[in-house]
């Protein structure tokens, strides 16, 4: 055989499995909303640090942030955030979440005090895998 032929189908095919290689996975079924109510200029940050939180936990599912909770419609999954305090040395936060078709569900409130130090954007990571993981929250796909 030619091999300049089978070069010219792989040349042909590479583009199609690289697009669909570098689309990431599968966005599958609806989205899961994300509200956060985090108090002061580190609140958005927060927000961005559960979104990878819920993404990791929930991995096909897209994570789409919203304004306030009103903005969710009934039939989706939303996640809300809430920090209750948040300070350079202390973090308290809990989370609440409804699947399609049910009622609100509020986990444990749990907090983080350093001493001597300031929170880290890896301690604040942490506490949010621990507040999603203590709180139970299941994403159905």
């Amino acid at each position: 055989g030619d091999g300049s032929v089978w070069w010219s189908r792989v040349k042909r095919i590479l583009p199609l499995v690289m697009a669909g290689a570098c689309a990431g996975p599968v966005q599958g079924g609806s989205p899961v909303l994300l509200s956060c109510e985090a108090p002061g200029a580190s609140g958005s940050h927060i927000c961005a640090q559960m979104q990878g939180v819920i993404a990791e936990a929930a991995p096909g599912r897209r994570i789409e942030e919203i304004a306030t909770i009103s903005d969710a419609p009934p039939d989706a999954t939303t996640v809300r955030l809430m920090v209750e305090a948040l300070r350079p040395d202390r973090i308290s936060a809990h989370l609440e979440w409804r699947q399609p078709g049910t009622g609100w569900i509020t986990g444990e409130t749990l907090s983080m005090d350093v001493m001597d130090a300031r929170l880290s954007d890896a301690m604040v990571l942490q506490f949010l895998h621990t507040l999603w993981s203590r709180s139970g929250v299941a994403i159905q796909d």
